[in-house]
């Protein structure tokens, strides 16, 4: 008797417990549906979530609808991904509450508005969020402090203001942290508690001020963080090298610091890149930025530094972009330069650099944009530069002092589309090697001393869109072949030049 009524009682508890899945998986694919009739691209008969529907469900699960992407052993679901799905509308009318065992939920790339909702903080089992890439506004819930088991969030590119809620150092499993792109203010520094797991960090694109969030120093394991375009001031901190000894990528570009650079950040040794352009920095750029042997890209551009560009840095060789633009710099182009053989993206324009191009220069054979203008560089454009330049796909040297005849080895650099000599002290004729440029956009030899004839080859150039040939010494009428040029909007040679040139012109 005893063995038939516990057989009884488990068979009834089986019964209930099947009973409250069967409601729930229920439950789930009306909340869904619900949701979905409430959406202002609901009707649209090419919508990628026509497969939501009561007739197209399996076990009354919704488990094979589009976006319901992973479901457990009984059909609960686990995963959501309705990422760039076309939904316009809010996220009010959908009950999380069903969806307890939820792990990963994803909407990022549609258009929804109004509320990030603070349901979500009931998804206690949620370890990936992603809301990113929608017009969700006020502020971020903190309820997703709640969260425990989340590793990656990402709200980025929203428009979410206020304060970053202290709430949300909660998330200690949290290793990818992205609230980029939004409207937030620094959060309470005081109550935001370092997150040991966090390792990727963005926080730009926001109204952070004042100084660095001291609570970013509490982050020992982090590899990458991004502070740019806020309106930080003060000095660069040097806890961002003694706290934060495994940073690979640093990207504090468009803020409002100033002062050094401390020598202690190229005691950085992991750093691959680091960004520091369009700030108020000044002193000398440090000898010891050669220490950082694994850096690829280095931005300096835009800032109020003195002095030269240092011969250190012909040491980083695996330096892919350098940029110094508008940065100060007052002395000639160091000859080690030569030696960062990976360059592909060189700027060293708007500076007051003077003296001829170093001969090691020639060694850039990657190079596929470069600007030296707005200098005051002086010497001849060698051959042998032309000659090993030939990935060029832009290159400036105008508004400079550059002589002597430019080498008909330009006719090598068949990857070019800009090409701006303009400014210079040019003279000679215009090589018919230039004829060879057969992926030309834009020409531009204006205010230089080249003479003689236009070359017919340059009629080969029917990609070019404007050429300027203003204010030089030229001769002679255009040649006829100018009329294959299919794509050209604007010629200026201006008619003064040409005593020669016939009504055709």
């Amino acid at each position: 008797m005893g063995r038939t009524l516990e057989s009884v009682i488990f068979i009834v508890f089986l019964s209930c417990a099947f009973s409250e899945i069967t409601v729930q998986k229920e439950a789930q694919a009306e909340a869904l549906l619900r949701w979905k009739n409430r959406l202002k691209s609901h009707s649209l008969t090419s919508w990628s979530l026509t497969s939501w529907s009561l007739t197209n469900v399996t076990g009354k699960s919704p488990c094979n609808w589009t976006g319901i992407h992973q479901c457990n052993e009984v059909n609960d679901i686990i995963k959501i991904n309705l990422a760039n799905s076309g939904l316009d509308g809010t996220l009010d009318q959908l009950d999380f509450s069903v969806f307890p065992n939820l792990t990963s939920l994803s909407f990022c790339f549609n258009n929804l508005v109004g509320s990030i909702p603070s349901q979500l903080g009931m998804l206690s089992r949620l370890v990936f969020l992603d809301m990113g890439s929608n017009n969700f506004t006020s502020t971020i819930p903190v309820q997703l402090g709640n969260l425990l088991e989340l590793q990656v969030l990402r709200l980025s590119n929203n428009s979410l203001n206020g304060q970053i809620p202290y709430q949300l150092s909660n998330l200690q499993k949290a290793w990818n942290f992205n609230l980029a792109g939004n409207y937030l203010l620094n959060p309470d520094h005081i109550r935001f508690k370092g997150m040991k797991s966090l390792t990727f960090l963005w926080l730009n694109y926001n109204y952070l001020d004042t100084e660095v969030p001291p609570f970013i120093f509490q982050y020992p394991k982090l590899i990458f963080l991004d502070l740019s375009e806020n309106i930080i001031t003060g000095p660069l901190p040097v806890q961002l090298a003694t706290s934060l000894k495994n940073l690979e990528f640093l990207n504090l570009t468009s803020n409002s610091f100033e002062g050094e650079i401390p020598v202690e950040i190229t005691h950085l040794s992991k750093l691959q890149h680091m960004r520091l352009g369009l700030n108020k920095l000044n002193g000398t750029i440090p000898y010891e930025v050669g220490l950082l042997s694994n850096l690829q890209i280095l931005e300096l551009n835009d800032n109020l530094f003195n002095g030269p560009i240092p011969s250190s840095i012909g040491k980083l060789k695996m330096l892919q972009t350098l940029n110094f633009q508008n940065s100060g710099l007052n002395s000639s182009i160091p000859y080690e330069l030569g030696f960062c053989t990976n360059l592909t993206f060189l700027n060293l324009s708007i500076n007051n650099l003077s003296g001829p191009l170093p001969k090691s220069m020639a060694s850039l054979s990657q190079l596929v944009d470069f600007g030296i203008s707005s200098n005051k560089l002086s010497g001849e454009v060698q051959a042998y530069f032309l000659s090993n330049w030939t990935n060029l796909n832009s290159l400036q040297l105008q508004h400079n002092n550059f002589s002597g005849a430019i080498p008909p080895e330009i006719g090598m650099l068949q990857k070019i589309t800009y090409l701006y000599l303009f400014d210079n002290q040019l003279l000679g004729s215009l090589p018919p090697e230039i004829g060879n440029l057969s992926n030309l956009i834009d020409l531009d030899l204006s205010n230089n001393l080249i003479t003689r004839s236009i070359p017919s080859s340059l009629g080969n150039l029917t990609t070019v869109v404007s050429i300027n040939f203003y204010n030089n010494q030229l001769s002679g009428t255009l040649p006829p072949e100018v009329g294959n040029m299919q794509s050209i909007t604007s010629l200026d040679y201006t008619r003064r030049f040409w005593p020669q040139c016939s009504t055709e012109c």
